[in-house]
């Protein structure tokens, strides 16, 4: 049984996405045999599609002729996809301590979860502010540009439009990034919009992993 698919949509960062396969193969925390990874590489003049082919025979690769953009790349993987989820990961990834896994995990364990993300950590493994968030509303919006945290006690602070501490817990946001997130195959019932490159669901939670 295939656990998750894993759509990585690429352009021009072979050395990249080599580290993001790799680790995949190191760190997803599950046996290659219960994922399934599909590259779709959107006409990249790096040798990226090539490397793929010569150095992760186990990955499925889509090698386009023109470049189509985020969302007609991941709509053309979608129908290919077999696991029981489906984890949209960016090629700039590096997977840490069993991430892939704990993701799942975390999708088995809560059937009401239709979509979520992780926690993002930047090179010097400090959180990436936009590793999820709060829809733009006026309490948030006004506490964001006049620095309201900065005197409100946190009992009485909107959530952020992004987060503005780490995450130790699980905890339900508003959206999450598309650098990695993942959406419970069952609850997919279309495309992505090829207007837009980021995607927003009503309720998403935020795994540590």
């Amino acid at each position: 049984m295939i656990d998750v698919s894993i759509i990585v949509v690429n352009w021009n960062v072979r050395d990249l996405l080599r580290l993001c396969l790799q680790s995949l193969r190191d760190q997803a925390g599950l046996p290659m045999a219960r994922m399934q990874v599909i590259v779709v590489d959107n006409a990249s003049a790096d040798g990226s599609a090539a490397m793929v082919r010569a150095e992760f025979p186990e990955v499925t690769l889509l090698a386009n002729e023109d470049n189509l953009g985020f969302g007609k790349a991941n709509n053309q993987a979608l129908p290919l996809c077999t696991g029981r989820h489906v984890l949209l990961l960016n090629p700039d990834t590096v997977v840490l301590d069993g991430a892939i896994a704990k993701l799942v995990g975390l999708m088995d364990r809560q059937p009401e979860v239709a979509v979520a993300g992780c926690r993002l950590l930047n090179g010097d493994m400090t959180l990436q502010r936009w590793t999820g968030g709060a829809y733009p509303r006026l309490l948030n919006l006004a506490n964001h540009y006049f620095f309201l945290d900065r005197v409100l006690p946190s009992s009485w602070r909107p959530m952020p439009l992004y987060l503005d501490r780490d995450v130790p817990e699980n905890m339900e946001v508003d959206w999450v990034s598309g650098a990695c997130m993942i959406l419970r195959g069952s609850a997919l019932g279309g495309v992505f919009s090829t207007r837009t490159i980021s995607c927003t669901a009503r309720t998403w939670n935020c795994a540590t992993a």
